[in-house]
């Protein structure tokens, strides 16, 4: 299972959006934010422990078997001081390839 927190950035674009003007996904992806920490070990942390949320999102998308490709960034944020970006997907298409499709019935 994915957890999908959907957040638009300040020039309003989409995790979709970010994540198309790197590479084109295949299938599921995700995002998790951390804001206000300093060191790569404390975004980390926050992130497996994912403390005050019951559905533990950060922690599911960290650890999920079907998201084997990231991407992260990190920057100023306007209000918080910094913050830390990680585009997760489950694949990645190479040009002209054509993504797969699960069909359930």
């Amino acid at each position: 299972m994915v957890i999908i927190i959907i957040s638009k950035s300040i020039d309003g674009s989409l995790p979709t959006d970010r994540l198309g003007r790197y590479c084109t996904i295949d299938e599921s992806w995700a995002e998790s934010l951390c804001y206000g920490l300093a060191s790569a070990q404390e975004v980390f942390e926050r992130l497996i422990v994912d403390d005050g949320s019951n559905a533990r999102g950060h922690r599911k998308n960290m650890f999920s078997p079907d998201l084997v490709h990231c991407g992260i960034a990190s920057g100023v944020h306007l209000s918080m001081d910094n913050m830390v970006l990680i585009e997760y997907a489950k694949g990645i298409l190479k040009d002209g390839e054509m993504p797969t499709i699960n069909v359930t019935i």
